[in-house]
């Protein structure tokens, strides 16, 4: 199945809000920041309701993925023509429990009904109006929502959210550890959504006829979802097989019944400038190959988040890190095994020198 997301608004009826929204424009400090989030998971069958542990795998991508600290983000090519290592980008943001193991079900509002809509919602905005039927009332305020539902499967629609909101719906199968949508169930889908929420577009417009939505992305026409993948070479990593490559390597491709070319070839070229970004997590591709926001991408989700009311940041978090079990277990191991270590060598010494003195001369 081929990636697919339900952004609500287009850029220009986002741009055309740009003065509404930016209204309470705060100092921003460069301050790690925070911003409280639930989970709201509706169901039918149990079979379709994520486990607590899913969840929690689910926020530590989306922290990771926006801070940078996700653990694949080194397989940025670092030279050649995907050479983008050097323009990757932190939010230096956190969506609380900064640490997905203090995550607890406080933080998430399970609804079983057997009363959703066959096939799956429409949209973010008929979840919202079956969840406030039941009696709740979203979304909630100044925080972010995410809806894990059944979406309509139609169009393969795996996620939805609003450009600079605080709402976004995946479906479950797009969770760390689900069994349905291989290769887009390592929780990328709500990092991408994320981004949108947070006023980001697709890094693909549809057109060569406007400039790049960030200068340090590459100007893209057609999203990447069709092959282009990262591979590692005796090198390092690097890429294959994008929209700008298939046109300047392969004329002959034939994409989806579309006319060639399938990248902005003819604005751009092929000798001296990049191939396109299809590792940015806000192209279309599995999960595997959506590894790094912009550096430009990073500033702007802050601006969004500085400048409007749709958020409460928080700078200061009295939360603990968690304790690691397993280190813990680990130690102990280590300083159990010195002490009998120790136990023994007193023992033999100690009946090595009985032996000495109690032996007939």
């Amino acid at each position: 199945m081929c990636r697919g997301c339900g952004a609500q608004i287009q850029l220009q009826h986002l741009l055309a809000r740009k003065d509404k929204l930016f209204v309470n424009a705060v100092q921003d400090t460069g301050k790690e920041t925070y911003i409280k989030i639930k989970y709201f998971v509706v169901y039918q069958q149990e079979s379709d309701n994520p486990t607590l542990e899913q969840i929690k795998a689910q926020h530590q991508v989306i922290n990771d993925d926006i801070n940078m600290q996700n653990s694949d983000t080194y397989k940025v090519p670092t030279s050649g023509k995907y050479a983008f290592s050097d323009v990757r980008g932190s939010m230096s943001l956190f969506f609380l429990p900064k640490f997905s193991e203090n995550l607890t079900e406080v933080e998430i509002v399970r609804i079983q009904s057997d009363s959703i809509p066959a096939g799956g919602f429409d949209g973010i905005d008929s979840v919202e109006d079956f969840i406030n039927g039941i009696g709740y009332s979203v979304p909630e305020k100044n925080i972010m929502n995410v809806y894990i539902v059944p979406l309509n499967g139609s169009e393969n629609i795996i996620g939805q959210a609003y450009l600079m909101s605080n709402r976004i719906a995946i479906v479950p199968g797009t969770l760390p550890g689900s069994k349905v949508l291989l290769g887009q169930n390592t929780g990328r889908t709500a990092t991408h959504e994320i981004g949108h929420a947070l006023g980001l577009p697709h890094t693909f417009q549809g057109t060569c006829d406007e400039p790049a939505f960030f200068s340090d992305i590459p100007l893209q026409k057609l999203p990447n979802n069709t092959g282009a993948t990262l591979f590692e070479t005796e090198s390092g990593w690097e890429g294959i097989s994008d929209n700008r490559f298939r046109d300047c390597n392969q004329p002959n491709y034939n994409l989806q019944d579309l006319s060639p070319p399938y990248s902005c070839l003819d604005v751009v070229g092929c000798a001296t400038t990049n191939y396109e970004m299809f590792m940015n997590f806000m192209d279309y591709n599995v999960d595997k190959n959506l590894i790094m926001f912009s550096q430009q991408q990073t500033k702007a989700a802050r601006e969004f988040i500085y400048s409007s009311d749709v958020f409460t940041l928080l700078f200061d978090t009295a939360e603990t890190v968690p304790k690691n079990n397993s280190v813990i277990w680990i130690s102990l191991g280590i300083v159990l095994g010195i002490v009998l270590i120790v136990a023994l060598t007193v023992y033999f010494v100690r009946r090595k020198k009985k032996q000495t003195r109690t032996s007939p001369t």
